[in-house]
């Protein structure tokens, strides 16, 4: 089984403050008559978080500490879900590879978004009965999340939202108006899956706007984050140190700081 960085009791991932660092290198050739040649060393990005976690139970500890012990240290790799990150790619994207779109499904790019931008799209179900837009995110299906986008529809229209995986799942029925609404979703399921669904579904003859998909390993939605191919999953996510330092301050109460480094996906 994968290991993962495991969620708090509250559904979130890490307290506040938390530090997030993101390095890169250039790589730099000089010519003998003095020219400078620079490229972006891309394999060598490095994103570092600092995580100071105060209170945790007895059952929150046991699972950091757990994790760190089955790794050895910085010896192993885990999954680590960046708790400030968007989960799905391409999000404002919906006719890219990462997004499946049921046969009925027309789309159309450069629509305005609530950012007064040309980034929303507008989905349109042609078909005679339900239809929807999906994506498949490689991530342990047991954790809280929430699943948010922006929608809007010229004419009273439901949208529903929903998240599942395999013998699990949850749902939520909106109703758009023309005005932009962040419609969210939260799930937890109990399933040993390693992989979740998000899909938007459509009813037939529907036109909706859409814009902004997000999916977050916490309870509640943020900030909405901008993807591309990039995400906030990091499967090679190691402890920093090969020590983790624990301060009991009352019996069923710690506390730790530590950080966890990865290279930046490409």
């Amino acid at each position: 089984m994968t290991r993962v960085f495991p969620q708090l009791n509250s559904g979130a991932l890490t307290q506040f403050p938390l530090r997030i660092e993101e390095s890169v290198r250039t790589i730099v050739n000089e010519t003998a008559d003095g020219i400078r040649v620079r490229y972006a060393d891309v394999g060598a990005a490095t994103m570092t978080w600092e995580i100071s976690s105060a209170a945790l139970s007895d059952a929150e500890w046991w699972a950091i500490e757990s994790l760190f012990n089955e790794c050895e240290g910085r010896r192993r790799s885990f999954l680590f879900l960046d708790p400030w990150s968007n989960l799905l790619a391409e999000s404002e994207s919906f006719t890219a590879s990462s997004w499946t779109r049921g046969p009925g499904i027309g789309l159309s790019e450069g629509v305005t978004s609530p950012t007064n931008q040309l980034r929303a799209t507008q989905a349109t179900n042609t078909a005679a009965g339900l239809q929807s837009l999906s994506q498949s995110v490689p991530v342990p299906a047991w954790f809280q999340y929430t699943f948010s986008v922006y929608a809007r529809s010229s004419e009273p229209t439901p949208l529903r939202l929903i998240v599942s995986t395999d013998g699990a799942a949850a749902e939520r029925l909106f109703s758009l108006s023309s005005d932009w609404q962040r419609l969210s979703l939260f799930s937890s399921m109990s399933s040993a899956n390693t992989s979740i669904d998000v899909t938007l579904q459509l009813p037939a003859g529907a036109t909706v706007d859409l814009f902004g998909a997000q999916l977050e390993p916490q309870p509640a939605p943020s900030p909405y984050q901008r993807t591309t191919v990039r995400t906030g999953r990091y499967p090679e996510a190691r402890f920093a140190t090969d020590t983790l330092n624990q301060v009991t301050t009352r019996p069923s109460e710690h506390s730790t700081v530590f950080r966890i480094v990865s290279r930046i996906p490409t």
